[in-house]
């Protein structure tokens, strides 16, 4: 085929109008070529608005009616389809999954309230015990101490 003839196949071949061989020789020949591809795409959107722009027959009464006929004798065949429970229980599973979220979260905190007090406990009971066993300290008896301060209160 000569080479500016196989331009003028564009149109067939957006209406699918062309025999096997030359549909593949205009195939190998669009690969190639920019000018077709850009010519190809208006003509397939205008092939295919075509099919839009006729108005259809109406099919003729007795057919209309014999597919409504055939449709109510099936409807006793026809078995209603269960609803399917997918989505109520997606929504009880991520409620009931936040709710242990939430709960764990308030039981980490009330955790970490605790172990910052024990904590707190334990660093005063290593202040005192430093200052008890330091060398230079001096020891009283408690009960002397009391004595001594309520001789001091009076």
């Amino acid at each position: 085929m000569e080479p500016d003839g196989i331009h003028e196949l564009t149109a067939a071949y957006a209406l699918n109008a062309l025999d096997p061989e030359s549909e593949r020789e205009y195939e190998d020949h669009l690969r190639r070529c920019p000018r077709c591809r850009d010519d190809l795409a208006s003509l397939q959107e205008a092939a295919a608005s075509l099919a839009f722009g006729v108005e259809t027959p109406e099919p003729p009464k007795d057919l209309r009616d014999r597919i409504v006929d055939q449709a109510r004798e099936e409807r006793s065949n026809v078995v209603p389809l269960r609803r399917r429970l997918v989505v109520p229980a997606l929504t009880a599973a991520a409620a009931a999954a936040a709710g242990v979220a939430i709960g764990l979260g308030v039981w980490g905190s009330i955790l970490s309230g605790d172990l910052d007090d024990e904590r707190a406990l334990v660093a005063q009971r290593d202040e005192v015990l430093a200052l008890v066993f330091q060398p230079d300290t001096s020891h009283f008896p408690v009960s002397s101490w009391k004595t001594t301060s309520k001789r001091r209160s009076s």
